[in-house]
């Protein structure tokens, strides 16, 4: 709750740097305001009481669709409070804002510690890149768990993400065609404008997350044709990092191009099978705005009801 009405005072802020128009600006600004009243009387959302978990408008249309190379359960083990990390963050990330993650990610993930290059610098999501409502995203995330090597409690998950199949509807203070792909002319090329050498994952990447923990996910089965887990599976595990990687790049400190250190020592490596699973050639996407650019695509193996 405190984090949200700091995030509605961030709005206030920021709302003339991204919204062009001193009168848009004072529209935005006096709905913020609006919207710091409102949630003081009101409370916290729905996903801070033991009810069921309710997807945020902004990525109920996320799905997300996991493999896994032979020998990894997706559906008990460690794999189960993986691929609901991977998800709350996504979920989080394009909603702009933590209540959008599931149940007990609040319980199992620390706080931001440290440089966002860190491994503890961005275990949480970054929802502070918008001074107005994020855009809507759709379409399915494809991700593929490498490998979950264990030493003692700790866990180490190296998994491949590729977002190439999202849309993000731009509509209401948003210009332009409706529907825009994720990777290319989305809410992503606009988080670009943050800051200088913010880490953003465009297209395919490699992530690593470790956590340790001693028991099984709180439930075992986790499959179905649900998109979200309606309670806590996360278990006694707890996120300790997370990183990603899509390949060497530069960034510009002050007059200089830097190339960042490898986020881990075999990210090279590691990246190298991600690209090979993201090889297949992805549909023709629609073209007219109207419309997702892809089709629609269930989850796998999705939640129990």
């Amino acid at each position: 709750m405190v984090s949200r009405l700091r995030r509605d005072a961030l709005t206030m802020t920021l709302s003339h740097r991204l919204i062009t128009g001193r009168s848009r600006g004072k529209i935005r600004i006096s709905l913020a305001i609006t919207s710091i009243a409102i949630m003081a009387t009101s409370g916290c959302s729905p996903n801070d009481s033991d009810g069921g978990y309710q997807p945020s408008r902004y990525v109920e249309g996320m799905t997300f669709r996991w493999s896994a190379e032979p020998g990894i359960s997706l559906t008990e083990g460690p794999a189960v409070a993986v691929r609901a990390y991977v998800e709350s963050y996504d979920r989080a990330l394009f909603a702009q804002d933590e209540q959008a993650a599931y149940h007990g990610f609040d319980r199992v993930v620390a706080a931001n510690v440290g440089d966002i290059h860190s491994p503890t610098g961005l275990r949480r999501p970054y929802t502070k890149f918008l001074a107005m409502d994020a855009p809507r995203t759709v379409g399915p995330e494809h991700l593929h768990i490498q490998r979950i090597t264990r030493s003692g409690d700790r866990n180490e998950a190296i998994v491949c993400s590729d977002v190439r199949r999202l849309s993000q509807i731009f509509d209401n203070d948003w210009r332009g065609a409706t529907y825009r792909s994720i990777s290319t002319d989305g809410l992503l090329e606009l988080y670009g404008s943050i800051g200088t050498g913010f880490p953003l994952r465009m297209s395919v990447s490699v992530m690593r997350i470790v956590m340790t923990g001693t028991s099984q996910p709180s439930s075992i089965g986790q499959h179905g044709d649900n998109d979200f887990p309606q309670g806590d599976v996360f278990g006694d595990w707890s996120i300790d990092e997370f990183s990603w990687y899509s390949g060497d790049h530069s960034i510009q400190v002050g007059n200089a191009s830097v190339t960042p250190p490898l986020p881990w020592s075999t990210a090279d490596a590691d990246l190298k099978p991600c690209q090979q699973f993201a090889q297949p050639p992805i549909a023709d996407p629609h073209t007219d705005g109207k419309n997702p650019l892809f089709p629609h695509e269930p989850s796998v193996p999705g939640w129990p009801r």
